[in-house]
């Protein structure tokens, strides 16, 4: 009688350690694969903050000498490029190359450009990364 009961407990003690191995396993590799968006998230807001700076301090009307503000703006451990899409003076294109493999946030702000008669309907487009 006390051989089965021996049995019975072993079997049940592999069988608790064989699923105990299959759980953390699959948590590892569930927590591996996770990604937090929370940084991705402050990089976005970050390049929609300095868009906003840049219209509310009238850089975009019209823009010139963007690279200087640009540098004095950004911060050093972020890269961004930022173009300009539109007629006459919307045009424009500073910052850096987007790299690859990295992750790169994107957004875009409408904005205008005051002429004595009349307005200039642009749109700024930004891409951001992390360096």
């Amino acid at each position: 009688m006390n051989k089965k009961g021996f049995s019975f407990t072993l079997d049940v003690t592999l069988g608790l350690l064989i699923a105990f191995l299959i759980l953390s396993l699959a948590n590892f590799y569930v927590v591996r694969n996770e990604v937090d968006i929370f940084p991705q998230l402050q990089v976005s807001k970050t390049g929609n903050d300095i868009l906003n700076i840049f219209d509310r301090l009238g850089y975009f009307d019209p823009p010139v000498n963007l690279d200087t503000c640009f540098n004095e703006l950004l911060p050093s451990f972020y890269g961004m490029s930022i173009s300009g899409v539109g007629d006459g003076n919307c045009t424009f294109n500073v910052g850096d190359d987007i790299p690859e493999n990295v992750f790169i946030a994107s957004g875009s702000r409408f904005f205008t450009i005051k002429h004595e008669d009349y307005f200039e309907y642009c749109l700024a487009e930004f891409r951001i990364w992390q360096k």
